[in-house]
């Protein structure tokens, strides 16, 4: 059988565990062009025998047409017939025809007269073979219809005209394009189409259209003619049928398809220019091109033709030019641009603008260093380029209005004039004292102390250094107030020995480090029992001075507890107070009332499940006043109590 315009893919299997050890497949398809009824050819190479009247199963991918059925006879295995062939599933199978004259080279050919016909659309397709209960997949490939995209001309090629446009179409030798035949066209979306048809103004190789619908983008004709095979369709779009082209300039391709022999192709991309400028741009002050303005400049666009003139700055939105308009500060750029009425633009014109209004400014300038000699790095405010230095000396421009000078200071003060001069000759000069300082700052840690048992999720550290110094705490900044004061808090995480480490840094880059040894808790406990005096806290051991007791209600008597927590107990009357040691935090209550007030951190009420009570000048209060009067965590386990809490010194 003649083979013309084949593909070959030869793979090595790699599939572990096959009993028949198949070693390499190939896969031909003869024409390789999509839409053509194909020969598909399957070379398999075994490393054992194949055993007699095995089932063979081929499975095509969807694109691939396959035929209702199959003659007995057609397909063939190593050149001996296939009698019964079934076709289901995209799949044709049959069992291989008795001995081969090789067991370990399988060539399957299904010919061309078996009806399959190759994918529509170009590209890679997959083959997934099973001979016996072993299956692998091996991939082909699919060649475009046309060797070539088809080509677009158009006439007058600029911008909002009623055009004619050509479409030229390379069709391959085994191409045809017959009478009935619809190609349809899809157009860019900047173009313009007519509502309707008029077929006396469209043309297939040189005939009028037999039909044809425009539906939105897609334009859809009907040839009145068969054309010669190996000779190009073209479609030809007079003016008069009313394509317009799109009003911007640009490069734009056309869809192209002819259902059921060609899949869309796009075109090659074509060309619409810009009509040309007819606009005139006037800037007053005038100054030299590239040059800074010191001023916003006043800009006025004029055109020769009557024109709609539109600008926009920097890409920004476009702007219905009316009347002048003047430039804002900094560096933009001006696009300008002329319109026809009803038609298209004119090529786009454009302007940069660099305006500076201010002088230069000086970003704050270090104050203190602990060197005699240094490198100092300052920054300039300025839209434009700066030059900059000191006194006498110019400075190494680094950029970004960025400079950099070398300085020799003495001890104590040291006066200094910065000066810079922006685009536009302005000057502008700052005078700064430099102070030589290698003492470094006084830090003081109010808080913890060394060795201090500390306890909480969060500790707090507090402390005093001196005016504009910065404070790092265990590696984060920590707050410091004007006066110096710090607090910063950090989480230990773990239980045990725990390092604070407090560093002040002054202007000059002079350091004081001091670092806290603490021992860490999450927390300590108070653990009593009802009906017993004795009570445990922390490390320690005590006596209460009454027991606690349960009439429905677990009472604690609270004077030793309140010691050990940090608190005053305040009787006077029915009245009482507890206040806290370290802090402004009040706890008022009142003999015989469930009712409590808490000021200092909030002002709330809050109501206990008893109430307090007074025996024998014993303070007795009701377990849950640990909770909602003082903050603290409280576990009752029948007749014992567990308190949570955290010292304080």
């Amino acid at each position: 059988m003649k083979k013309f315009l084949s593909v070959i893919f030869c793979l090595a299997l790699a599939t572990p565990g096959m009993a028949l050890g198949v070693s390499s497949v190939s896969v031909v398809v003869t024409p390789d062009t999509a839409t053509l009824n194909a020969q598909y050819e399957v070379e398999i190479s075994l490393e054992s025998p194949c055993p007699e009247n095995v089932m063979v199963a081929i499975k095509f991918p969807e694109a691939v047409r396959l035929p209702d059925k199959i003659i007995g006879g057609l397909v063939a295995v190593s050149e001996l017939p296939v009698q019964e062939v079934s076709v289901s599933d995209r799949t044709i199978s049959f069992k291989l025809p008795g001995l081969l004259p090789d067991q370990k080279e399988l060539s399957i050919c299904i010919p061309a007269p078996c009806g399959l016909i190759n994918p529509f659309k170009a590209g890679e397709y997959t083959l997934e073979i099973t001979i016996g209960e072993e299956s692998f997949r091996r991939n082909f490939q699919i060649k475009p219809i046309l060797e070539q995209a088809p080509t677009v001309a158009v006439k007058p090629d600029k911008v909002g005209y009623k055009v004619g446009i050509t479409v030229q179409i390379n069709t391959p030798d085994f191409f045809t394009v017959v009478e009935g035949d619809s190609i349809d066209i899809t157009f860019p979306p900047e173009f313009e189409l007519p509502e309707s048809i008029d077929p006396q103004y469209v043309f297939i190789s040189g005939s009028k259209i037999a039909a044809g619908s425009i539906d939105t983008r897609n334009i859809k004709l009907v040839c009145s003619q068969s054309i010669q095979k190996g000779k190009p369709v073209v479609i030809s779009f007079e003016p008069s049928f009313g394509i317009k082209s799109p009003v911007w300039a640009g490069y734009f391709a056309l869809g192209i398809s002819i259902p059921g022999k060609m899949e869309e192709i796009l075109s090659q991309p074509f060309q619409i220019q810009a009509l040309s400028p007819t606009l005139t741009l006037s800037v007053k002050p005038e100054i030299d091109d590239g040059a800074w303005y010191s001023v916003k400049p006043k800009v006025e666009i004029t055109s020769k033709a009557k024109r709609e003139i539109y600008y926009y700055w920097d890409q920004d939105k476009k702007n219905l030019y009316k009347d002048p308009f003047e430039a804002e500060e900094g560096i933009h750029m001006l696009s300008y641009v002329g319109k026809v009425i009803d038609g298209g633009y004119e090529a786009v014109l454009s302007k940069v603008f660099k305006v500076d209004l201010t002088p230069p400014e000086f970003f704050p300038v270090p104050t203190a260093f602990n060197a005699e000699k240094i490198e100092l790095v300052y920054r300039v405010k300025d839209v434009s380029p700066c030059e900059s230095g000191i006194g006498k000396d110019a400075a190494e421009a680094l950029g970004d209005n960025t400079f950099k000078i070398g300085l020799v200071l003495k001890p104590g003060p040291n006066d200094f004039v910065f000066w810079a001069v922006d685009s536009c000759q302005r000057i502008s000069e700052l005078r700064r004292t430099i102070i030589l300082d290698a003492t470094p700052p006084t830090l003081i840690v109010e808080r913890p102390k060394p060795l201090q048992t500390v306890c909480g999720a969060i500790i707090e550290v507090r402390g005093k250094t001196e005016p504009d110094c910065s404070i790092i705490v265990n590696g984060s900044p920590a707050e410091v107030s004007e006066k110096g004061e710090f607090k910063a808090a950090v989480s230990p995480g773990s239980e045990g020995p725990f390092d604070i480490t407090v560093v002040a840094t002054d202007p000059a880059g002079n350091t004081t480090k001091k670092v806290i040894p603490v021992s860490y808790i999450l927390n300590a406990k108070i653990r009593l029992e009802i009906g017993k005096v004795e009570f445990e806290y922390a490390d320690s051991k005590g006596e209460l001075e009454a027991v606690p007791y349960d009439d429905g209600i677990a009472m604690v008597p609270f004077g030793k507890l309140a010691d050990v927590l940090g608190f005053r107990v305040l009787i006077k009357n029915n009245d009482v107070t507890i206040a806290d040691k370290f802090s402004s935090k009040t706890v008022a209550l009142s003999i015989g009332s469930d009712k409590i007030k808490i000021r200092g951190e909030g002002n709330f009420e809050a109501q206990l499940s008893g109430k307090p009570v007074v025996k024998e000048n014993v303070l007795f209060v009701p377990l849950d006043f640990f909770d909602k009067g003082l903050g603290l965590q409280t576990i009752r386990e029948e007749n014992k109590i567990t308190v949570f809490f955290c010292p304080r010194v």
